[in-house]
């Protein structure tokens, strides 16, 4: 199949002129075309300045367009992200965006300034006045926001100087202020006819922004057809034009040359070494390098997730059991101390004060757990209450380093202060030095753990041969 494919691509290649030697040949018709002109002046018009100008206000107005939405969306994002996780980092985006960048208010005053339209012109204002009430709801969100989170620097209420709560919503509670400002920058909980407030305002925006574009275009067809007619006015200088279009297209071919054959076959090399893609040559092709670069970038964060996912347990964070699994053999040289924790009596917990609180419980474990070892210790989460350490560099002689961790485990665990019911767990350990099969730790922990647990729970019980013996005797019994 592999070859299959390269056959094609190697056909593919034989058939037709390349990129470079097409270029060549562009070149020669330019000349040719050239001499052409000459023969036939009277068919070709000299002046283009009138259209490209309106091309170039049209794009300019396009682009312009494009950052007034993009910044409305922008203070769209950072309102959402705040009012929903708290996080300072998104208020600052807010304000900075807000204060500093000012995406849609420079983009609205550029456009104010070029437009010489009057329905443009009034189109433009009805976009700045429904901004202007998306702003208020922001605003009005944020500042609510910030007292459901106990945000109180003065810096962000100067930013939102101008804006203020009406007494209804200042008599709110703060559970209520923090709905009301979701419902403020999420435009309500409607899921069919109607949108609230800020739905619509955006929805509006955007409409608009989309109707004032269309506009544009219109204008700007108009412009260019009355620019297409004073082409004909031109033709009384064909000949100087087309002593400067010989040139143009020559220049054109070496532009083509330099500026769009040489940049595609360099990034055709990065395209097949699976590099990222050198953002050069004409506008063209520096966006689809920096398109191809987001993608890759994206697929790689993608990779990393998905294999984060993978070796990683979901409620805790910590690794699971399939990255143990995959981990275990790196330590065949190694000495460890092999630790196996399972939380006492937590069916208890899950049927006494039910599931949420028995993940919570989970949870503190595993923060326990992380603030005890040091960073090089691997610590798992191998399912449902059972827990792993491996201790890498600890033998017999350092015994009491792990007796000494159980303790400082067992001690913050005891520690209800948090809300969460107050438990133990059981600890079985075992020591590998390196020789044998280092899949017996898991083994001779959980038999230290069973005398654990046989033993009254909440303690330490370090693995000994006896326990392997004992196993066997009730077994043959």
């Amino acid at each position: 199949m592999e070859k299959d494919k390269v056959d094609k691509q190697e056909s593919r290649k034989s058939r037709g002129i390349g990129l470079k030697w097409l270029s060549v040949l562009l070149a020669i018709l330019t000349v040719l075309v050239s001499v052409l002109l000459l023969l036939a002046s009277y068919r070709i018009s000299s002046s283009s300045k009138d259209l490209q100008e309106a091309s170039d206000a049209y794009i300019r107005g396009q682009i312009t367009a494009n950052q007034l939405k993009q910044g409305s969306d922008n203070l769209t994002t950072h309102v959402r992200s705040f009012v929903v996780t708290g996080k300072i980092k998104y208020l600052d985006y807010y304000i900075k965006e807000k204060t500093e960048l000012k995406a849609f208010d420079n983009a609205y005053e550029e456009l104010n300034s070029i437009l010489e339209d009057d329905n443009l012109k009034a189109s433009l204002k009805m976009i700045n006045d429904y901004e202007d009430k998306l702003k208020e709801s922001e605003a009005k969100a944020i500042l609510m926001a910030m007292e459901y989170y106990g945000i109180t620097d003065q810096k962000y209420y100067d930013a939102l100087s101008g804006y203020n709560l009406t007494s209804y919503e200042a008599s709110l509670s703060l559970d209520d202020k923090h709905d009301k400002s979701i419902s403020l920058a999420f435009g309500g909980d409607s899921e069919l006819v109607h949108y609230g407030d800020y739905d619509m305002y955006k929805k509006i925006v955007e409409d608009n922004v989309d109707s004032f574009i269309k506009q544009l275009a219109s204008a700007t067809q108009n412009d260019q057809a009355e620019s297409m007619k004073s082409l004909d006015n031109s033709v009384f200088a064909l000949r100087r034009m087309t002593i400067y279009s010989m040139l143009f297209l020559m220049l054109m071919a070496f532009t083509i040359l330099n500026f769009v054959v040489r940049p595609l076959l360099k990034n055709i090399e990065h395209i097949n070494t699976h590099d990222y893609l050198e953002e050069e040559g004409v506008y063209e092709i520096k966006y689809l390098a920096t398109s191809y670069n987001q993608m890759m970038s994206r697929v790689n964060d993608n990779q990393k997730k998905l294999s984060y996912e993978a070796s990683h347990d979901a409620l805790t964070g910590l690794f699971n059991r399939q990255a143990y699994l995959d981990n275990i053999r790196s330590f065949e040289d190694a000495k460890i101390c092999f630790l196996h924790l399972d939380v006492d009596n937590f069916k208890h917990i899950n049927d006494t004060y039910g599931h949420d609180v028995g993940d919570r419980y989970l949870k503190k474990v595993a923060a326990v757990l992380e603030k005890s070892f040091r960073k090089g210790d691997q610590i798992y989460r191998l399912g449902g209450d059972e827990f792993a350490v491996i201790m890498d560099e600890i033998d017999k002689e350092n015994a009491q380093i792990v007796i000494d961790k159980v303790e400082m485990i067992e001690e913050a665990l005891i520690d209800g202060s948090d809300g969460v019911p107050v438990s133990a767990v059981s600890v079985g350990a075992t020591f590998y030095t390196g020789a044998g099969d280092v899949d017996r730790v898991y083994k001779e922990a959980d038999l230290a753990l069973y005398a654990a647990k046989n033993s009254g729970k909440g303690k330490l019980v370090f693995y000994d041969e006896s326990m392997a013996n004992d196993t066997i005797e009730k077994i043959e019994d």
